[in-house]
């Protein structure tokens, strides 16, 4: 039993040396260079940090002003695709009565016996019907554009 216990130990690998070397890897992304790249262009040309900074502020304050107009735009589209919405379920709400107006007459109509009277609130209430369920062109128009 001790051969056993002593061939489990051998097997454990040994640790890694404390001299093992490791890359280490420094990343900067952004309009401001990294630190010890400032210092060099101060090296270069004096005041060049102070200015790189002042263009990185512009830029940050040019990118916040677009997108707040983009915001702004977004917002008037959602409130004229709100009011396009009523106003395209005003007029099937209108031209749901009309067709419920012209069902009526259509009934008078054919309850008088008046063949004129019928035909033309069955006209009217086939062109309700139709406006009702037809989506409007205009709409598809602005849509494409």
């Amino acid at each position: 039993m001790s051969k056993k216990q002593s061939l489990v130990k051998s097997e454990k690998p040994s640790p890694p040396e404390a001299s093992e070397a490791r890359p280490k890897v420094q990343m900067y992304s952004g309009p401001i260079p990294d630190p010890a790249a400032l210092e060099h262009y101060e090296s270069i040309l004096p005041g060049s940090p102070e200015r790189i900074l002042s263009m990185a502020e512009e830029e940050q304050r040019m990118q916040n002003s677009r997108l707040e107009k983009e915001y702004e735009l977004q917002k008037m589209s959602l409130v004229n695709q709100a009011f396009e919405l009523r106003l395209f379920s005003r007029g099937q709400i209108w031209a749901g009565s009309i067709t419920i107006a012209a069902i009526g007459l259509t009934a008078l109509g054919g309850w008088l016996q008046n063949p004129y009277l019928l035909s033309g609130g069955l006209l009217t209430t086939i062109a309700g019907v139709v406006k009702i369920f037809m989506p409007s062109t205009d709409r598809n128009t602005d849509n494409k554009k």
